[in-house]
């Protein structure tokens, strides 16, 4: 793979990545019963736009809704892990470790998202 194309799917993935994790929050707020006005990604800051309800989020529906971006993420990272440890090729030796922090860093992203925004937010 030359360097330009290494470049060019490096940026698909950052781009298209935090669209998936956005997708986990507005499936998970929409099998609660919530109303999801729409999510995107703007220059900066990838987002999910909910219509809460007149009362205050249960635990359980602030750690599902917070807490399902991460999981999506962090499924992704450890899926594209198991891949290439499952099918690997001449230059799995040299991109396992970066694919391994990936999945960590996803992973621990999704947990760090649940217990500061989902359980902590709102109490």
């Amino acid at each position: 793979m030359t360097k330009l194309s290494q470049l060019n799917l490096l940026i698909a993935v950052v781009n298209v990545f935090p669209l998936f994790h956005e997708l986990g929050h507005a499936v998970a707020a929409t099998l609660l019963g919530f109303k999801v006005l729409g999510f995107g990604l703007t220059n900066i800051v990838a987002y999910t736009l909910i219509e809460l309800p007149f009362r205050p989020l249960t635990v359980f529906e602030r750690v599902a809704i917070y807490g399902s971006g991460g999981l999506v993420q962090g499924g992704i990272a450890l899926y594209t892990l198991i891949l290439a440890l499952k099918y690997p090729s001449q230059d799995t030796a040299r991109t396992i470790r970066p694919l391994i922090l990936t999945t960590v860093m996803a992973i621990g992203y999704g947990i760090l998202e649940t217990v500061v925004t989902g359980l902590y937010h709102g109490t």
